[in-house]
């Protein structure tokens, strides 16, 4: 078993360097594809105006996606019933007093088991309800970016005859949803080999 589990998190660990060096050479392509639309945006003389609606488009494109990818996480932090251990060490430093209270000796066991078992329930229905709240929070938030960009947008439309330009920024949008996709994908596939190293090492301690 010994052997199966340091061969376990060999494998792991190469894996996840595997990945690492596939997202950072992903990425290098995916930087040099933002420099050339910044660049060729440049080339072809915008105005003040022009420059303005394309920078807050494109650092609203960013907003969104990093908005995204926090929803992403939550919903998989919920999916598993895990806060962040920040937030879930604030938590469980509050209930202290109430444990105090519980190990009172003039309760009896029975009440005891009882109001522990509810106390349980109780604080992990709360820590469910907060990252739901927070959830609720992340998805008016993305809906408020996606609005400015079609306000964004518009304007841009408005303000600006020239098609090649309006283009050219589209396609900075896009190379930027791009580098989210990647990105999305390493921290997952990182997260997951994560957790099987650390089935692994369980099993190294068994």
């Amino acid at each position: 078993i010994l052997s199966n589990a340091i061969n376990e998190c060999v494998k792991n660990a190469q894996q996840r360097l595997r990945k690492e060096f596939d997202y950072k050479k992903k990425m290098l392509s995916l930087n040099s594809s933002d420099h050339h639309f910044i660049r060729k945006f440049y080339d072809l003389k915008p105005n003040e105006e022009q420059i303005h609606l394309a920078k807050m488009i494109w650092k609203t494109t960013a907003d969104e996606l990093k908005t995204i990818e926090y929803i992403e996480i939550l919903r998989k932090r919920i999916f598993l019933q895990r806060l962040p251990s920040r937030i879930d060490k604030i938590i469980n430093q509050t209930i202290e007093p109430i444990e105090l209270l519980l190990s009172n000796s003039t309760i009896n066991k029975d009440q005891r088991a009882s109001l522990v078992s509810s106390c349980s329930k109780t604080i992990t229905q709360y820590k469910f309800d907060l990252m739901s709240l927070n959830l609720n929070i992340m998805e008016n938030i993305k809906r408020d970016h996606q609005q400015s960009l079609k306000d964004l947008q518009l304007k841009l439309i408005i303000s600006n005859h020239d098609e090649t330009s309006i283009e050219v920024i589209k396609a900075g949008q896009i190379a930027m949803r791009k580098r989210h996709h990647p990105c999305r994908l390493f921290f997952i596939n990182c997260a997951a080999v994560t957790r099987r190293a650390n089935s692994a090492s369980q099993l190294r301690v068994l």
